[in-house]
Formats: structure tokens, C-alpha cells, sequence
């Protein structure tokens, strides 16, 4: 025997009652083969018992060390072998320039097992200035554990789960989120929106860029090649500095150079570089730039095109222009066109939805010589900026319900791109097309130049009545006073198939059912699919009906019904149930699905709501090996335990005698301790006995019912064995019956049980898992837990499959290391 039973046994000796009752709560050896067998005050004065792990009291990630990783620390936790570390990431601040703290719900495992409190969460392989993740913040939390041992996992650090206050009689009476410190990473990002003079000066080129937090000083490269890969490294400065003047030789003035700047830190770690910045001095007799740039055809009044004019520029030699823009997403500039004559352009790579300002630059050349102006002042932050934009249709269209009933849809949408000063927009309308095919010409329309209504979330929305026909909706974007009259069409979509019915997640089911279940639905079973995480954790199996014109379906998961849902399927769910192998679940632990069928544009916002779901249909939980069922059923054991007195008394014969106590919630445990001949017997009897909820949160249910007996007879020498055995029952009640509620919860007060009937559950659990414990095999030799096992039978919860009460593991042998949990 490697491992040794938790074990109540009754040991006499010299007619001597002794009771071991902490032998749930100390180590003793159970080598058979050793004479010196433990003394009784030995069992009777355990070391103390580790049931629980602490969380780390400390938690560190890196700000803008590294431009591609974050490192993360903590403080070491006593006893845990290994730590689960979680990530959320807060991809932008608020309105108002703060950053929201994440929701429980938003974090990830990004690692089960850390061996170790160090780890390096590396976010980019080849980060760039471009790279989007360096503006996010990263945010963590760690979790202790020790699996080996089977310890109670440490809570989260920082905790960000709402907590419930309740008062006595189990009422709600506040809601919270701990204070939690900041603990946050974020990457080094490359200097932003760097500016280089053109045409400023004759003698040096200005280097303007915002700040990078964390800097201690930025180096400054320069080349001559637009893709930068000549640049050469040409000075640095201190990190409080955001601009630098790079003086250029006569022989340079005129040269258009392209700069690209580093941030570094203290500990010599280097920031991507920065977006390229083509900059040059004014060479003396170099053409002015155009007072005015200005778009004539571009704001929201050509569907294809912008058209940039200017003034002209007059000088000495052959005058031309090249013509530059930027745009809302990309401060760099880029060269439409070089060598123009005529004073305007016509700017067809434009695209929807994008603002771009314009920038002329003047080139006059005589004698073989070109000289080149500064560009002109016409960018968003000029008094008067070339902007011009598409006539772009709108975005996020959408189709659903129509308040007028099944014989219309609704289609939704958000506003085009418009003029940002209020008092000069355009006044738009919309054109709903329709059409048979996705791919079709959208010819027809639906709804003609209607204005749409806006909603509480900013979308315009606009009823349209169902007609054969027409499958598919595009909405395009109507200016009655621009060169081209509409848009080119949004992005295509359709009605989307209803929710499913009959949405349904195991609970503790086993290889049979899973196999069933899954040929039920037109799936075959693969055996290796039904195996348990590192926590022991079996998988869940989610089956549903097919929805009426569905293509596919995505599965959704949380630890909470009403929100917190993360996409778990990679691609689309063809068939009619998803085998969902969480490799982080765990015991005691509730998960909610939400299952949306998708149409043949793989759109779908339609799905169950796990939420109003009272019977549970769509929560589920996995089984349980044998070893982590017991570990379960043990804590309630334990507590049980630990409310006798009589076991407790220093003296043997006082152990002698019998007692009952209560459940916290329900049942009783009686104790019962007689010299038999000469030996003795102690009885204890399990009588519908509840003292925990599920997560200590009564709306949830019940986790352990305990009935039947853990008896122990031994004789004079102190030899004897354990013997019967405990069932863990599960049923499922209506809490809105008075009578099955006074039953279930005998032991709670009247406001404890009304508590419970308020969440109107019609199928409230009580045991979270079946299952039975068996002593029979548990040995006593003189005094001394000496060999044998438990035997663990667990069953299925599932009321739908049909076949509840099924074996999910059969009666097997489980050995338990004393103190284990």
C-alpha cells in the first residue's frame, strides 16, 4: 500500500475505548510490515492538516520592458507545487482616457501548470511599430495548487469575481468586486506619429514623435531609401525629449531623407522601430508650396474617386507637383503622383470608410537642376485641411426581428462615414437591396431613400417586409446631391436562423451515454475523446435540435449564466453536439453554454438563454474520477467530523456513549460507541445529511447528500476493519413546492429558505454527485489504520439521456493517503 485510507476506526484495548476520529486529519504510516504499530496518542494528536492553499499575496508583470513579452512573477505559496496563471486583455481605454478593470469572465488560462513563479507570456514573435497588441494592456491573475496532494486550489490573485453579501437568512443584500491593485503589463511600443520637416528650413530637418512610456532615451536612424534599409544610426536623446533636429551640410539640402527612431530602456531592451518619416531641407531658390489645397469632389460625393485641386505655383523653370496623403488609420505619407502639370488629381485607390488628408509638394527644375518646396500646410491639423472621403455605405449591417411580427425583418446598421462638424453634414439616406444570391447584383430594393430610425446602440434600423426571394440584404448609402448618387453596397447578410431547441449539457455523464448521445445526433464516438483533464475532470457533451436553414453552429461557454461567453470551437459545428474537453475545468464548478446556429454567411445572433434557462438544461459539468469524487465527498465527511464530541474526549472511556448532530443544511449524523464482548463497535449513521452548498452560494444547489453508515468493530488486540458504506444521492426539486422545500432544507431558517424559493428553480439540485463510498476493505491492526481501500462507485446526474442512475465508473478500489484532500 503506497497510499492509506482516511479512515474512522474504534480501537479497545484493556477494555480501553479509543477513537480515531482525527485520522481524517493526521499522517499515519500504513507499512503492514513494521511491529511498531502507531500508539493511540499518536492518533489522537495529528499534525496539523493542510486542507486549503493561500493565494499569493503578490503579483508582478512587466510595463515596457520588451517590445514582444510580458514577465510575469509572483510570490511562492507554501505547499503548492504548481500555480494556473490567467491573462484578460483591454484592447482600449474608455471615452474618457481610463482604463476599465477586466471582468472575471474575461480571463483566459494561458497556463495550467507553472512549475515555478516566474513566466514569460510572450505576445509577439516579430513585433512591429504596426503591431496592434502593443497598445493593449494585459492584465493577470495566479492560482495555487498542489494536485499530487489534492489541495483546495488557493483563490485568484487579485480576485475580480463578484462577490455576494448575504444577510442570515441567505438574502442577497450586496454585490461587489474587491479592490484590486493595477496589476497590468503592456508591451514597449515604437514612437508613434513621427513627423519629419519638409521643407522647413534650409539647414536642418526637425524629428517630432509622441512619447514612449518607460524610455530612457530614443536613438535616431537615417537612409535614403523609402523602405528604410539603409538607414544608419545618426544620434540619440534623452527620453524626456520627443523631438530632435538633425542639422544637414549644404551638399544634403534638397535630399529627401527617411528617419525611423527607437525607444530603448534602462535595461538596453529596444522598441520596434518606428514608422518611417521622409523629411528634407529647402534648398535656396526652391518654389513656395500652394496657399490652398482643397478637395473638390470627396467628401461623400463620389462613390469611386476623390478629386484634390490646388493653386498654382509660378517660378523660374519647369513647374510640376507630386501629390501626398495620409489617412485616419496611417500617418505615413504616401506618393500618389509625381510630375504633374495640372493642378488637380483625381484619387482613385481611395477606400470606403476612410478619412485622407492631402498634401501638395512643388518642383521646379532648370538647368538640370530640381528644386523641391515644403509641403503644404493642408493636414488635420491645418486651419484648413485637404480632407476628402467616399461616399461609403454604411457599416455593421445587420439583419434581424422586426417588432411588426413574422412577416417582416429588421434591418440595422450603422451610419456612414460622415463630415465630423455636425452643423455641415451631409444629409444621407439609405437604399435596402435585395437580392436571391449572395453573389447576385443586388438589383433590386426593398426600401427606398428611407432615413431609418436610430436605436439605444447607434444603429439606424429600417422594417422590411418578407418577400419570396429575397434571401439576402445589402444596404447602400444615397447622397442626392453628390456626383455619384450611391454607394457601393455594405457587406452582404442575411436572416439568421432561429435559436436552437432542446440545448442540453451532461452532467457527470458517462462513456455510455456519451456514446449514445453523440450516435443519437449522426456522430460517431471516439473512445479517446471521454478521458479526464489534469484535474480530473471528465468532458461535457453539448447536443441540440437542428435549426431551420442553419449552415453550422458556434458553442459558447461560461462559469456565469447571464454573461462572460467565450467562442470555444475553432470552425464551424456541422452536426448537432460539441465534445467540449476543457482542459481547465474543474470539480464544483457550474459551466453555461449558449449554442448559435449560423446561415451560409456563418452569421448568427440568435441563441438558447442559459440565463432563464430553470431547468438547467444548458449547464453541465463533467464526472469525476474516482480519486478526485472522494476528494469531494471527503471535505463533507470531514466537516461532519468535526461536529462530535464524544470522539473528541481525552479520555477512552468517555468516548463511550452516542450523540447526533444536524446538517447545516439538512440530515443528521448520529454517533454511537459500546464495548462489544470484548471488543467494541462505534455506528455512525448518515441520515440525509447536507452541510454544504455548491461554491457556498445556496441559489446553486446542494453539493453532498450523505446516507448510510461508517462503522468500525475491532476486538481486544485492537485489530479490526471498517464496514458499510455511504450512498451520495442527487435529486432534483422544485423550490417554488413548499413541502420539498421544508424537506430538503429542514435545517435552514424560514428566511434561509425563502431565499432559495425566490430563484423560482424548478430544478434545484440537491447532490451535485451520485456516488458510493464503501469501507469494507479498510483494515485495523493493534490501533492502527494498516492496509486496504476504499471502494468508489460514482453515477450520472443526467435526467435527460435517459439514463440516470447509470454507472459512470464502477465500484473500484481508491487508496487515500491520509491528509490527502
Amino acid at each position: 500500500m503506497k497510499k492509506l485510507p482516511v479512515v474512522l476506526f474504534f480501537a479497545i484495548e484493556a477494555f480501553s475505548l479509543s477513537s480515531c476520529a482525527d485520522f481524517f486529519q493526521g499522517k499515519v504510516p500504513m507499512d503492514t510490515s513494521k511491529e511498531d504499530l502507531s500508539s493511540l496518542y499518536d492518533l489522537l494528536t495529528p499534525p496539523v492538516k493542510i486542507t486549503s492553499l493561500d493565494a499569493p499575496s503578490e503579483l508582478y508583470a512587466s510595463r515596457g520592458l520588451y517590445a514582444g513579452k510580458i514577465s510575469v512573477s509572483w510570490s511562492a505559496v507554501e505547499n503548492a507545487t504548481s500555480y494556473q496563471l490567467e491573462r484578460a486583455v483591454v484592447k482600449e481605454p474608455s471615452p474618457d482616457g481610463t482604463w476599465k478593470l477586466p471582468d472575471e469572465s474575461e480571463f483566459e488560462v494561458i497556463n495550467s501548470f507553472v512549475y515555478g513563479t516566474t513566466y514569460t507570456d510572450v505576445i509577439l514573435q516579430n513585433p512591429l511599430y504596426s503591431s496592434l497588441e502593443s497598445g493593449y494592456r494585459y492584465y493577470y491573475r495566479v492560482m495555487a495548487q498542489n494536485l499530487a496532494k489534492g489541495y483546495e486550489s488557493s483563490p485568484y490573485y487579485p480576485d475580480y469575481e463578484v462577490h455576494k453579501e448575504k444577510d442570515e437568512n441567505g438574502n442577497v443584500i450586496n454585490e461587489y468586486v474587491p479592490a484590486n491593485p493595477e496589476i497590468f503589463g503592456c508591451l514597449f511600443k515604437a514612437p508613434s506619429e513621427v513627423e519629419a520637416d519638409k521643407g522647413k528650413s534650409s539647414d536642418s530637418i526637425s524629428l517630432t514623435w509622441n512619447p514612449v512610456s518607460g524610455v530612457a532615451k530614443y536613438l535616431i536612424y537615417r537612409g535614403e531609401k523609402e523602405n528604410g534599409t539603409d538607414s544608419v544610426y545618426i544620434d540619440e536623446v534623452f527620453g524626456s525629449e520627443t523631438s530632435y533636429t538633425n542639422t544637414v551640410l549644404p551638399s544634403e539640402q534638397g535630399v529627401e531623407f527617411y528617419y525611423k527612431i527607437y525607444a530603448q530602456n534602462a535595461n538596453g531592451e529596444r522598441s520596434p522601430a518606428s514608422s518611417l518619416a521622409m523629411g528634407y531641407s529647402l534648398v535656396e531658390g526652391a518654389p513656395v508650396a500652394p496657399e490652398k489645397v482643397y478637395v473638390d469632389n470627396g467628401l461623400g460625393t463620389s462613390s469611386s474617386s476623390i478629386t484634390v485641386k490646388w493653386d498654382e505655383v509660378t517660378g523660374a523653370g519647369n513647374i510640376s507637383y507630386a501629390l501626398y496623403r495620409t489617412s485616419s488609420i496611417d500617418s505615413s505619407y504616401r506618393l500618389l503622383k509625381k510630375g504633374l502639370t495640372v493642378r488637380e488629381f483625381k484619387d482613385s485607390t481611395a477606400a470606403s470608410g476612410l478619412y485622407y488628408y492631402y498634401f501638395v509638394q512643388v518642383s521646379s527644375e532648370q538647368d538640370g537642376t530640381v528644386l523641391k518646396s515644403a509641403f503644404s500646410d493642408s493636414g488635420k491639423t491645418s486651419d484648413f485641411p485637404a480632407l476628402g472621403f467616399l461616399l461609403s455605405p454604411p457599416s455593421s449591417v445587420e439583419v434581424c426581428d422586426s417588432s411588426k411580427g413574422s412577416s417582416y425583418v429588421c434591418v440595422r446598421w450603422k451610419p456612414a462615414i460622415n463630415v465630423s462638424d455636425e452643423k455641415a453634414q451631409i444629409d444621407y439616406s439609405y437604399n435596402i437591396r435585395v437580392d436571391s444570391s449572395a453573389d447576385g447584383y443586388f438589383g433590386d430594393v426593398a426600401v427606398s431613400e428611407t432615413k431609418g430610425e436610430l436605436d439605444s446602440d447607434g444603429f439606424l434600423f429600417c422594417d422590411v417586409p418578407v418577400t419570396s426571394g429575397w434571401d439576402y440584404f445589402a444596404v447602400t448609402t444615397v447622397n442626392a446631391d453628390g456626383t455619384d448618387k450611391e454607394s457601393k453596397k455594405s457587406t452582404v447578410v442575411a436572416p439568421v436562423p432561429d435559436a436552437p431547441e432542446k440545448v442540453y449539457a451532461t452532467k457527470t455523464a458517462g462513456r455510455e451515454t456519451f456514446k449514445k448521445l453523440i450516435e443519437e445526433k449522426g456522430g460517431a464516438f471516439d473512445e479517446s475523446e471521454w478521458s479526464p483533464n489534469k484535474n480530473e475532470v471528465y468532458p461535457i457533451l453539448v447536443t441540440w435540435s437542428a435549426s431551420e436553414k442553419a449552415a453550422g453552429y458556434d458553442i459558447y461557454r461560461s462559469i456565469k449564466p447571464e454573461s462572460g461567453f467565450k467562442k470555444i470551437n475553432d470552425f464551424a459545428v456541422t452536426g448537432l453536439y460539441y465534445l467540449d474537453a476543457y482542459s481547465a475545468a474543474k470539480s464544483g464548478t457550474f459551466y453555461y453554454y449558449k449554442v448559435y446556429p449560423l446561415n451560409t454567411l456563418g452569421q448568427g445572433t440568435k441563441s438558447n438563454d442559459p440565463e432563464n434557462d430553470v431547468e438547467h438544461n444548458a449547464r453541465g459539468y463533467g464526472a469525476l474520477t474516482r480519486e478526485q469524487w472522494f476528494r469531494e465527498y471527503n471535505k463533507t465527511v470531514k466537516s461532519s467530523q468535526s461536529k462530535l464530541t464524544l470522539m473528541h474526549k481525552a479520555s477512552d472511556l468517555d468516548k463511550v456513549g452516542s450523540e447526533t448532530i444536524s446538517g447545516d443544511i439538512s440530515g443528521s449524523l448520529s454517533y454511537k460507541a459500546a464495548v462489544v464482548g470484548l471488543g467494541a463497535e462505534i455506528t455512525m449513521h448518515y441520515e440525509n445529511f447536507a452541510d454544504k452548498f455548491i461554491s457556498d452560494d445556496s441559489a446553486l444547489g446542494i453539493k453532498f447528500v450523505l446516507q448510510g453508515n461508517t462503522d468500525t468493530t475491532s476486538n481486544m488486540s485492537a485489530n479490526g476493519h471498517m464496514h458499510e458504506a455511504v450512498h451520495c444521492y442527487a435529486k432534483l426539486i422544485d423550490v417554488t413546492d413548499a413541502s420539498a422545500v421544508k424537506e430538503a432544507f429542514g435545517k435552514l431558517t424560514d428566511g434561509q429558505r425563502a431565499a432559495i424559493s425566490t430563484t423560482g428553480d424548478r430544478q434545484y439540485l440537491c447532490g451535485m454527485y451520485p456516488g458510493k463510498a464503501v469501507y469494507d476493505n479498510l483494515e485495523i491492526k493493534g490501533g492502527a489504520a494498516a492496509g486496504g481501500w476504499y471502494g468508489v462507485e460514482t453515477y450520472e446526474l443526467d435526467h435527460t439521456s435517459g439514463s440516470a442512475g447509470t454507472v459512470v465508473l464502477a465500484e473500484d478500489k481508491v487508496d487515500w493517503m491520509v491528509g490527502e484532500e
